[in-house]
């Protein structure tokens, strides 16, 4: 098995690419993948201070080490859910590598960003665990990115993430889930611009990435996403994509190119968008956000009143 451009030894496969590579030009080529997503979609430049949400797996520990090595400015953040092996073990995974590299790191409990413990949002919520759990992140990434000065919030959300979401939407026609599903969200009032600079990269690309440049990350899924549906579809994308390489770039980025511009508003979409009158976020309610609104339900519960689901 030969090197693709060298014609060395080579290490790694990439079937949907048809090619091989050692390990520099495995590096060359996933550097390569990440500068053309940030290019393409003018994302951010070098002068920008970018905002990395971590968790401690191998998708946001191998984005950290990309960015970095490109040249870019980056502020990463890791919040800890809740006290458990998982957690502990994922914020220590993050903080050595933020010591051995010298990066700029920031790491939040749960509790001190929004003033209540997770488990207390479980209750007071309808959500699913893990739609809970990125919404209320995303909230507080937002929240972060304007108070550390940042000009955008980044996550790593890799091809296998992007794709299992959009079959999930299209199987189920969430129109308005469709809608927004991109690359880049621009930033408009109350909200910084986010992006996602990882999407032609693979679950297996990701890891083959972390082994073979030995990046430390956690290996264990998250015990909240036990269950998780995206579980299933990413099973159903990898088979295809056994048969058909190339199957996943194919249907993330037709959908990105030729048909999302052309969906038209959804039913649920088109109500006023008004903004929270605390914390400035996007919100289809009058008054508070989503994640506002459950603040004071769990507050109002401790304090013995009787409150509204949010």
């Amino acid at each position: 098995m030969k090197c693709k451009v060298c014609k060395g030894a080579a290490v790694v496969q990439v079937p949907r690419h048809n090619a091989n590579f050692c390990p520099l030009h495995y590096k060359e080529h996933i550097h390569y993948q990440v500068e053309r997503v940030i290019k393409s979609y003018r994302m951010f430049s070098k002068k920008d201070r970018i905002l990395l949400g971590v968790s401690g797996g191998k998708d946001s520990m191998v984005l950290w080490n990309v960015l970095r090595e490109l040249g870019y400015s980056v502020q990463t953040v890791h919040i800890n859910v809740r006290q458990g092996d998982y957690f502990e073990k994922s914020e220590a995974v993050v903080r050595k590598f933020a010591e051995e590299t010298g990066a700029d790191l920031k790491v939040y409990r749960f509790r001190d960003i929004f003033g209540f413990e997770f488990e207390s949002a479980l209750k007071f919520s309808r959500k699913p665990v893990c739609s809970l759990c990125g919404t209320l992140k995303r909230h507080a990434f937002n929240r972060l990115a304007k108070g550390l000065n940042c000009d955008v919030c980044a996550t790593a959300h890799n091809l296998d993430d992007e794709t299992a979401l959009l079959l999930g939407n299209v199987l189920h026609w969430q129109m308005g889930y469709l809608r927004r599903q991109s690359p880049v969200l621009e930033a408009e009032t109350g909200m910084v611009k986010k992006v996602k600079p990882a999407v032609r990269i693979t679950d297996r690309e990701m890891k083959d990435y972390a082994d073979l440049f030995s990046i430390g990350y956690v290996d264990e899924k998250c015990p909240y996403s036990r269950g998780a549906t995206t579980h299933f579809y990413k099973d159903i994308l990898n088979r295809l994509e056994d048969q058909y390489p190339g199957t996943k770039t194919y249907f993330y980025f037709k959908f990105i190119k030729d048909l999302k511009p052309s969906l038209k508003e959804a039913s649920e979409d088109t109500g006023d968008v008004n903004h929270c009158v605390r914390c400035g976020c996007k919100t289809l309610q009058d008054g508070k956000c989503f994640v506002c609104a459950l603040a004071d339900r769990i507050k109002m519960s401790a304090a013995g009143q009787e409150a509204v689901d949010p």
